[in-house]
């Protein structure tokens, strides 16, 4: 095992180790004294549950653009499907956002925002709509095809 795979399963298990630490805690460490009025208590670890998500997702973002920057600078054939990609997405992101999303909140619930914030949940939640979509469908036709090959 190299030196880098023995540092990054140890930095593997030190976030696994953290993760679950303020996993257990959020569920078992007591709720915010006096949050319950709305039927559901909120627990004291919210706010480091989701700050710890945020981190994470920081994390795991920079180190895809971080190895997929060194590919592209070690491969540069592979410029071309880069820009696709991007391509691709940013169309993704441009229809959801004019053409699918609406401003329109929803009656039920009490919250003020802005439309420009409406418009981002939306464009956001349709982009998922899409992509968990083509995911399955993906698994399908390549199960289907693996079958019959």
């Amino acid at each position: 095992m190299s030196n880098l795979q023995k540092t990054s399963a140890i930095v593997l298990y030190i976030l696994f180790i953290i993760t679950v630490g303020i996993t257990l805690w959020f569920y078992f460490g007591g709720d915010v004294p006096g949050s319950d009025a709305a039927g559901k208590p909120e627990p004291k670890a919210t706010t480091v549950f989701l700050i710890w998500g945020g981190i994470l997702m920081v994390i795991a973002t920079v180190i895809t653009l971080l190895f997929s920057f060194m590919n592209i600078l070690s491969n540069p054939k592979s410029i071309k499907n880069a820009i696709i990609v991007i391509a691709i997405a940013g169309v993704l992101v441009l229809v959801c956002r004019f053409l699918l999303a609406t401003a329109k909140p929803i009656p039920s619930l009490n919250v003020e925002t802005t439309a420009s914030t409406l418009k981002w949940v939306d464009t956001g939640l349709y982009i998922t709509y899409i992509l968990g979509g083509v995911a399955f469908l993906g698994i399908i036709f390549s199960e289907i095809y693996r079958a019959t090959r």
